[in-house]
């Protein structure tokens, strides 16, 4: 909490208190009307200080991903590095035809496709379709 944010919620504190102190000093309802407001006032000041810490807390944490997500931006490479042509490949025993980046062939051992009688396009890569 900073030291405003301190200042206003005792100040609250001490409103709601004094006008405790104060209503519970008088029996005359229309004595009282003064307390209560000043304890109403204790509210409102509180209910400021809560606020105002509360956003000061919410901007710092927008802040702070604001840079991270900047950080992080500037990290990764604006374009994927490719090490070998796109190619249309197909899997041993699969029906598919996926292109060599496809996420689905990783790993596995493909065969470039045959143009003679190409399969079906994958529904992730979309295999060359339109190519």
């Amino acid at each position: 909490m900073r030291p405003a944010e301190r200042f206003t919620a005792a100040l609250g504190a001490a409103m709601v208190i004094g006008g405790w102190v104060w209503s519970a000093g008088t029996t005359d309802a229309a004595d009282q009307v003064g307390a209560v407001a000043l304890a109403g006032g204790g509210v409102v000041a509180g209910g400021a200080a809560a606020v105002i810490g509360t956003s000061g807390r919410w901007r710092t944490v927008a802040r702070a991903r604001t840079v991270a997500l900047a950080a992080l931006r500037e990290a990764l490479p604006t374009h994927p590095p490719t090490t070998a042509p796109v190619r249309q490949v197909t899997v041993a025993g699969g029906t598919w035809t996926h292109l060599s980046t496809c996420l689905l062939v990783r790993g596995k051992r493909t065969r470039a496709s045959r143009s003679g009688r190409p399969g079906p396009p994958c529904p992730v890569c979309g295999g060359g379709a339109g190519a």
